[in-house]
């Protein structure tokens, strides 16, 4: 049964979305440390351990009712904050164009994505401890084109990759110093003075992290800093022209008339400090560093002519000439890109409140597992069976590592679904740290990882394709499904380890693949909520496309790694590998049946297992 003309209609316009929402010039330029150097990975290391350790904490639940400001003009501090909040996620959502420009520099992906997931966290935290000042609901409504059209002009995503790490660098000085400012204002108390020294601590630790990026790109690639142009460093955000930074650095001079300039000035002596730029230079009238003139107006005039009018003509290439009927449909598309949004529809928490909740339970970090390795390494006793499934558990290592790509996956869908990526990108920071487990536990075993290395991780990288996860839907079953697997993979393969120092790190894995299957179950219930016609939609295009694909399919060492485990089984005896997948599409097939209601979910295990069954094909 092919899809309904509905639904197949639906699908093509949210794929034209997600096009123009997450299209991307990746570059094919490999600045990687190789052949088992002792620094890599060194700095991601460094950077994670420093900022997970800080047990900070992101969800407060104390009320701040009670919250006093120090500042007699609350309202001016209300504005500081809403403009601050508006341009953090707006920035967020912006970060996902800087990935692509380090695709083949592993480690630059690997930081860009735990930055990315750290700094929701912050961005969120702020909500909490100072929302009750300014109430979401009374936030000015968030146009997608108008905070996102410099990306949209192409010639923007393609700069020098270490101008655009220069860009990161201010863009996290200027975060830091705007939530002191917000903190100092604040009457304070023992918790908040613990969150605010932890917060200064957490910025401190992404600066050097970008900044010795920075470093380690030129002496990877010394042409660069030898063609770096000085006079492209902007004198205080690359967006400085843009309305919302004007707003927020308007709100910062009406609580402090010294701020932009003692920010400007910090900064230069910085990059003067690290050799990022050779002199400093004085800051310009700021009529004319935060607007826009009359040409630059009409230039991304015609950016925005040139993306909605290529947007309006894809939309009608998919509708045909007697679909009159679906006029409802295309006008919900076109508005969701051209119309303002309230900010709390798009701010909802409610997901990443629950992912920070089961997280919590069962949270570790990469440094544990380090500490975990180091008391145990000179006691582990490790059998011939447990190297060979270590060998197996590499290939897992090099799936996880493609998080990355699985990840911005998801995000072709934040063009309309904002409250998603709140806690998405957390998860692919944990598929992330799932492949530096493997990786440490691996070398605590004194097992050859030269194959971890960044230069062999950065060439397995595919880039990520909106026709991979075609719809909303396709993404939900990839993921749930895959998650589900992984949880029984990584059980059944812990089972089969004679070293219990094994055993314990992959149980600590599963765990959070637990997580991630629970919140995207949450997901699913909370789009059946918004969208009365989501479960069946939903259904109808699983059964026609959604089923036989694995999140990392697209990964070579998927196939490599699910041939091994199938020679294990039949090697080893006590269990097939006709049962490993009999017991993970049984799995499958019950937890996705628990998420339906009995009327739509009428497909028989044995259907879906003819259907699903190709995902893990030997």
């Amino acid at each position: 049964m092919a899809l309904s003309n509905y639904l197949d209609l639906k699908m093509k316009l949210e794929t034209i979305m997600g096009e123009l929402t997450c299209s991307f010039q990746y570059s094919d330029d490999y600045r990687n440390l190789i052949d088992g150097d002792e620094k890599n990975w060194l700095l991601y290391d460094k950077f994670a351990k420093s900022v997970t350790e800080l047990d900070l904490n992101y969800v407060p639940e104390s009320d701040q009712d009670d919250l006093m400001l120090r500042v007699q003009d609350t309202e001016k501090y209300a504005k500081l904050y809403q403009y601050f909040i508006q341009w953090m996620f707006a920035d967020l959502r912006l970060l996902r164009y800087f990935p692509p420009q380090y695709f083949r520099q592993a480690e630059m992906v690997h930081g860009l994505v735990t930055l990315h997931g750290e700094r929701v966290k912050i961005m969120t935290m702020i909500y909490f401890l100072f929302g009750k000042v300014n109430p979401i609901e009374e936030f000015e409504p968030f146009q997608i084109l108008a905070n996102e059209v410099y990306f949209l002009d192409e010639k923007n995503q393609v700069q020098p990759p270490d101008l655009m790490l220069v860009y990161l660098i201010q863009q996290i000085m200027l975060e830091g110093k705007i939530i002191q400012m917000l903190f100092d204002m604040s009457e304070q108390n023992d918790d908040l003075d613990e969150q605010k020294k932890k917060l200064k601590t957490h910025y401190q630790a992404q600066l050097d992290y970008l900044t010795d990026s920075l470093l380690k790109t030129w002496e990877l690639k010394p042409s660069l800093k030898e063609s770096f142009v000085e006079e492209s460093v902007p004198a205080l955000n690359y967006m400085q022209k843009f309305l919302l930074f004007s707003s927020l650095m308007g709100a910062c001079h009406s609580l402090d008339k010294s701020f932009i300039v003692d920010f400007h000035n910090d900064f230069q002596d910085y990059c003067v400090k690290y050799g990022i730029l050779s002199k400093t230079s004085k800051l310009e009238p700021l009529g004319k560093v935060l607007k826009m003139s009359k040409g630059e107006k009409v230039y991304y005039t015609d950016v925005t002519s040139v993306v909605t009018n290529k947007f309006i003509q894809d939309v009608k290439e998919v509708v045909d000439s007697n679909a009159s009927e679906n006029d409802e449909i295309i006008k919900k598309s076109t508005s969701e890109l051209f119309s303002a949004m309230k900010f709390k529809d798009i701010f909802d928490t409610s997901i990443y409140q629950y992912y920070m909740y089961e997280q919590e339970k069962i949270q570790w970090h990469t440094h544990d597992v380090v500490k975990y390795m180091d008391k145990y390494k000179s006691k582990l006793e490790i059998t011939d069976n447990d190297y060979e499934l270590l060998d197996i558990i590499k290939e897992i290592g090099y799936c996880e590592a493609y998080a990355y790509t699985i990840g911005y996956n998801n995000m072709i869908h934040m063009g309309r679904d904002h409250s998603f990526v709140l806690w998405n990108v957390l998860q692919c920071h944990e598929e992330l740290k799932h492949f530096h487990a493997i990786r440490v536990m691996l070398q605590a075993s004194g097992t050859q990882t030269k194959y971890l290395d960044e230069d062999f991780v950065a060439r397995m990288f595919n880039p990520p394709k909106a026709e991979y996860f075609k719809s909303q839907y396709d993404m939900f079953f990839i993921n749930f499904l895959g998650e589900t697997h992984n949880i029984r993979a990584y059980l059944l393969l812990a089972e089969c380890f004679q070293n219990s120092h094994f055993i314990e790190v992959m149980k600590w894995i599963t765990d959070d693949e637990v997580v991630h299957k629970k919140v995207f179950a949450a997901h699913f219930q909370a789009m059946c909520k918004r969208d009365p016609n989501w479960e069946k939609d939903s259904y109808e295009c699983m059964i026609e496309q959604s089923l036989g694909v694995h999140q990392a399919q697209t990964c070579v060492h998927y196939h490599t790694m699910m041939k091994k485990i199938g020679k294990f089984y039949v090697k080893k005896g006590g269990i097939t590998a006709l049962e490993f997948l009999n017991k993970s599409l049984r799995a499958q097939y019950l937890e996705l049946k628990s998420l339906y209601s009995p009327e739509i979910f009428t497909m028989s295990e044995m259907d879906f297992r003819q259907r699903q069954v190709k995902a893990y094909a030997f």
